[in-house]
């Protein structure tokens, strides 16, 4: 085997490895990405979700809430006081409290969503940056390929 065989088996080598190593690079950043972009998916599921749950608990809490009102107007009603003064204070005070509660179970729900969303926002830019880092890996790779050769071939021509 001669120098300028060596020279080139060692440089189709080098070229080999590196782009051994840039696919591996690449094919890394791309699964990066993959995930990435699944976990923004689950996220908006998951924000979805949250928000048709904190509905659902909403009307449950205004259905409970009439009916403890109409226990309370039935209650009135039976021993003679009528709707006025303390007795109508307490109904609007009660009736104000469950409107409450069923907002404060709603502004949760989109809270909750609003949060998952954020998430699912952070991991697109996650899987943008990765899907950018493997363009990178490739173009370096490439370079790395040809910086290779002419190495090689400046040994070889300096001889």
């Amino acid at each position: 085997m001669g120098i300028e065989t060596a020279l080139i088996a060692g440089a189709a080598l080098s070229v080999a490895a590196t782009a051994a190593s840039t696919i591996s690079e690449v094919n890394q950043q791309k699964a990066s990405a993959d995930a990435a972009n699944y976990n923004a998916q689950l996220a908006e599921t998951n924000a979805q979700v949250a928000q048709r749950s904190a509905g659902q608990a909403e009307d449950a809490q205004r259905r409970n809430a009439r009916a403890v009102l109409a226990r309370q107007r039935a209650a009135a009603a039976e021993t003679g006081l009528g709707f006025s003064g303390s007795v109508a204070d307490v109904y609007g005070d009660s009736a104000k409290d469950a409107e409450l509660d069923a907002l404060r179970i709603r502004y949760k729900g989109l809270m909750d969503a609003s949060g998952l969303r954020q998430e699912g926002a952070l991991q697109k830019s996650q899987a943008q940056a990765a899907n950018k880092a493997a363009g990178v890996a490739a173009l370096n790779g490439g370079l790395t390929a040809a910086s290779q050769v002419a190495g090689a071939y400046g040994k070889y021509k300096g001889l």
